[in-house]
């Protein structure tokens, strides 16, 4: 039975919301450089998130659900940016990699999480049919 889980949600980019790329680089310069720094986890968004904050939301919500069914297997569907989040946070010595995950929409990574930490078994599996 699906659950939906709010902490899942995507990254709220605060005043960048419904801004281009170009308008978020003209709006806010500072900030803008300061995104393309993709090791920068105290980056915030403006009005948003903190980088950091986000990947800890994710991963924490996913420690629980993986406590509230242990010894299970459990699916977590959800956006791009919390799977690379969770990778992040799961994954920590490729920290800096986050964002170059390549993730196709509908595909299955799958991660085994133990107390010890995280191991990513497979990463973007997806079928063209």
């Amino acid at each position: 039975m699906p659950i939906a889980c709010i902490a899942l949600r995507e990254v709220n980019v605060g005043h960048v919301a419904g801004l281009t790329m170009d308008a978020f680089a003209a709006r806010f310069p500072e900030d803008y450089e300061r995104w393309q720094d993709r090791a920068d986890i105290e980056f915030t968004w403006p009005g948003g998130e903190k980088r950091q904050d986000f990947f800890l939301r994710a991963s924490q919500a996913v420690d629980y659900i993986v406590s509230v069914h242990p010894n299970s297997k459990v699916a977590v569907v959800c956006h791009g940016g919390v799977i690379r989040g969770m990778l992040a946070h799961y994954l920590p010595r490729d920290y800096g990699e986050w964002w170059t995950y390549p993730l196709h929409t509908g595909s299955l990574s799958r991660l085994l999480i133990t107390p010890n930490g995280g191991k990513l078994l497979t990463l973007n599996e997806y079928c063209l049919v």
